[in-house]
């Protein structure tokens, strides 16, 4: 969008719609571009799409927050995660470049398949198993794509973008949960860290969606995107942007979409929409308890069949 849109009058969005619609995400513009040209051959190829169409989600009660403090990559696993019948305990490391945290964190089963289902996704890449990053994406996604042949198209955008956070220093991981329905739960693992993609390193973020189904099988939803969300403030940038005052993000979506906020794991409570000519710009703050430092902010779209969400590093304080 080359100008913002007029404004009608704003109006406060409802109370934090968390367990609301569908979700996905991206970050690298080379896969971006590869992708868009999928979608338009699946759009013209895909006899039935609605067969593999994703779940309805009703929007749903507050949603609760997990941080996972990283440092660690495990090993891909099989294609389907089945959600464990018991609580995992995570100790925290102390990560010093990014973002850090020193508690011991309790995840939900539900939480914790669907931190490792991203970071399997992200090893079966990063280890250049096509077959097995296949295995992982849900049947919604995999529509998108077509069919195991047309992911060997889009595979080596895939390894150089998500899988080079494989090899992340300082990887932090936060999940959260963002929709739910009779069919399965939708969930949002945001990473952090410093990685090198196309032979550049820098700190950044991305956002990946998971969706667990009712039986419990995890499986990554990445595709299921509608089109860009244009950030205003902050931006993608090294540097990184900064705020001097307590940060106030404002982005652009198409549509008329549920649009929810996370700062580093924690949902913005309330987010201030204005919606005219067929989009929707959003606007929400931090709050003032933020620490000085880097932080990331994770936006999420949920509209029918669309699924987004991305993720931007940004400093508040000294030094900004």
């Amino acid at each position: 969008m080359d100008q913002d849109p007029s404004a009608d009058a704003p109006q406060p969005q409802e109370e934090v719609e968390a367990r609301r619609s569908n979700v996905t995400n991206w970050l690298l513009v080379g896969i971006l571009v590869v992708l868009v040209a999928i979608v338009a051959v699946t759009f013209f190829g895909n006899d039935d799409p609605a067969d593999d169409a994703a779940p309805n989600f009703p929007v749903g009660t507050d949603s609760t927050t997990t941080t996972i403090a990283a440092g660690t990559t495990t090993s891909a696993g099989t294609a389907d995660t089945t959600v464990p019948a018991t609580t995992t305990t995570t100790e925290a490391t102390t990560t010093t470049t990014v973002l850090s945290t020193d508690t011991t964190v309790v995840l939900t089963p539900e939480q914790e398949a669907a931190s490792q289902t991203a970071t399997d996704w992200i090893d079966a890449l990063a280890a250049g198993n096509a077959d097995q990053a296949w295995g992982l994406v849900a049947p919604a996604s995999q529509a998108v794509i077509g069919t195991r042949s047309d992911f060997n198209e889009v595979f080596t955008g895939l390894v150089e973008g998500f899988g080079a956070w494989a090899a992340a220093e300082d990887r932090a991981v936060f999940v959260n949960p963002v929709a739910d329905s009779g069919e399965g739960s939708l969930f949002v693992v945001t990473l952090t860290g410093t990685v090198t993609q196309e032979g550049f390193t820098a700190q950044r973020a991305a956002a990946i969606p998971v969706f667990i189904e009712a039986g419990g099988t995890a499986r990554v939803q990445p595709f299921l995107r509608g089109d860009l969300i244009q950030f205003i403030t902050p931006i993608e940038s090294d540097p990184l942007f900064g705020f001097g005052d307590t940060p106030q993000f404002d982005v652009i979506v198409p549509g008329s979409p549920t649009v929810l906020f996370f700062v580093d794991g924690t949902e913005v409570s309330r987010v201030i929409l204005d919606r005219s000519n067929g989009v929707t710009r959003a606007t929400a703050g931090a709050g003032s308890s933020i620490e000085p430092g880097v932080h990331v902010v994770t936006v999420i779209y949920l509209d029918e069949g669309i699924q987004h969400a991305e993720a931007v590093l940004f400093t508040f304080g000294e030094g900004s």
